[in-house]
């Protein structure tokens, strides 16, 4: 449904306001040129646009829940090893569920993002059992520090980049594969899992991060990962809106983007208060 809107988005804008490009964009290209096969690819998941490309992957996800569940719950390092050891075999035989009509397979490889879904999930295992997945120790703590520091820094200054380079070549002279030495998104490569694992630690480590998360005055941010996946769902819709309106903008002010942001986030999260009223009625 997110993808039929989406794609009336994108073309109406084209074919009303002028936005030549969003014929081509966010995979539309395809479609334009195939659109019968195209179509029974949306349906069969195989055909999947710009920004509504995760929500497959996660629907993968949701099924994979039940089991990484009862596994866990008989030992969580257990579930997950097994998901580590699946994100290895994916990267090294490029496992994948394939597109269609396209050649290739989903952008979000569900086989690969696994393995941070199954982090997650043991991290909230443990939590409600008052528990921590990885203890709060002040080397560990030091060193997601200094990996978020250098990521910083590895964006922003051309010697850090030169240095980052230097060790991912390093790595792919010596054998490593590309999981392991580059920033594929496909196949959730290392530096990124790395990245995002020492951000969520440092955070979850830090008295006034815990402090913020308890104000009342992030009640309504609380609501939207309450509903987390209408707020995605409806944010999908408004990012293909947003670059729409801009594609069949003449004049784009700065401004618009800040705005639509801001209004989005409102939007968002009265989405989630919608949806928390309606769990509060008896059934």
């Amino acid at each position: 449904m997110i993808s039929i809107i989406c794609l009336a988005i994108m073309l109406g804008a084209a074919y009303w306001f002028g936005a030549d490009r969003m014929w081509q964009a966010n995979n539309v290209g395809p479609w334009m040129k195939n659109p019968v096969e195209a179509t029974i690819g949306i349906a069969a998941l195989g055909h999947q646009f710009g920004y509504v490309n995760i929500l497959p992957m996660y629907a993968v996800l949701l099924l994979l829940t039940p089991v990484m569940i009862l596994v866990a719950q008989r030992n969580i390092w257990i579930m997950l090893a097994g998901s580590f050891i699946l994100w290895i075999i994916t990267g090294e035989t490029r496992l994948n569920i394939p597109a269609f009509p396209n050649e290739g397979g989903w952008f979000f490889n569900p086989f690969a993002w696994q393995f941070l879904f199954a982090i997650g999930l043991a991290t909230g295992i443990r939590l409600k059992a008052g528990q921590r997945l990885v203890p709060n120790v002040a080397w560990l703590k030091w060193l997601s520090l200094g990996v978020l520091i250098f990521v910083l820094a590895w964006v922003k200054i051309e010697f850090a980049q030169n240095i980052g380079r230097t060790g991912l070549m390093f790595l792919r002279d010596h054998g490593f594969p590309f999981y392991i030495t580059n920033f594929d998104k496909t196949f959730l490569a290392a530096p990124r899992l790395l990245h995002i694992l020492a951000l969520v630690y440092f955070l979850s480590t830090q008295t006034w991060v815990k402090r913020m998360s308890a104000s009342p005055l992030v009640w309504p941010i609380d609501l939207m990962g309450r509903f987390g996946l209408a707020c995605f769902a409806v944010g999908t819709v408004l990012s293909i809106l947003g670059q729409a309106i801009k594609a069949s903008l003449i004049y784009d002010p700065w401004f618009f983007d800040l705005g639509y942001v801001f209004l989005g986030l409102a939007i968002q999260m009265a989405v989630a208060r919608i949806n928390w009223q309606l769990a509060q009625k008896p059934s």
